[in-house]
């Protein structure tokens, strides 16, 4: 009886370590998760929706998680999932909103600055899919060639090309819709 008792205490402390890891790995990338969300989905109702469903799904699977050698890519193609899905039951494919920071913080009262800003949006909101992604990667977390690459399971010289021409495609683009409006 006194072994299955210490039996059962060691299932709560595995219980509870997994509870602690689940806090510290997933819960404290609750961000990152949430501004992929926005990415893929456009708004934040919808975003803050799938963040919270993917978390309970990693919740669901929790036990298994400290198995996993790249956690982040996990969450990363979790969250992403849950947006698919939610945009095929929806039927519909939501313009994805890219929250970069390319022009300083006066831009507020610079309509001409706003104007291009809206411009290089809708022209990142046309790219590819993976190229949207990597570039919001970049641009809005920050992350290392090295990381995105992991996150997207892809070689660093793949990012790098896809980045490379994601600019190439924003930069043309740009430029053609700026001198069609002249």
């Amino acid at each position: 009886m006194s072994g299955f008792q210490t039996g059962m205490r060691l299932i709560g402390v595995d219980s509870r370590m997994n509870d602690i890891f689940f806090k510290q790995k997933v819960i404290s990338k609750k961000g990152m998760m949430f501004r992929a969300a926005l990415r893929i989905l456009g708004n934040r109702a919808d975003a803050e929706d799938a963040t919270s469903e993917a978390i309970l799904k990693l919740w669901v699977k929790r036990d298994q998680l400290n198995r996993y050698e790249n956690l982040d890519r996990i969450l990363y193609t979790v969250v992403k999932n849950q947006c698919l899905d939610m945009l095929r039951a929806n039927n519909s494919f939501l313009p994805i909103q890219e929250e970069f920071k390319l022009y300083s913080q006066d831009t507020s009262s610079d309509s001409k600055a706003n104007e291009r800003l809206d411009k290089v949006k809708k022209i990142i909101n046309s790219l590819p899919d993976k190229q949207k992604m990597m570039m919001h990667f970049r641009m809005t977390e920050g992350y290392s060639m090295q990381k995105i690459a992991d996150l997207m399971n892809e070689k660093v010289n793949t990012v790098e090309v896809t980045l490379s021409r994601a600019r190439k495609k924003i930069r043309e683009q740009y430029e053609k819709d700026v001198t069609q409006s002249h």
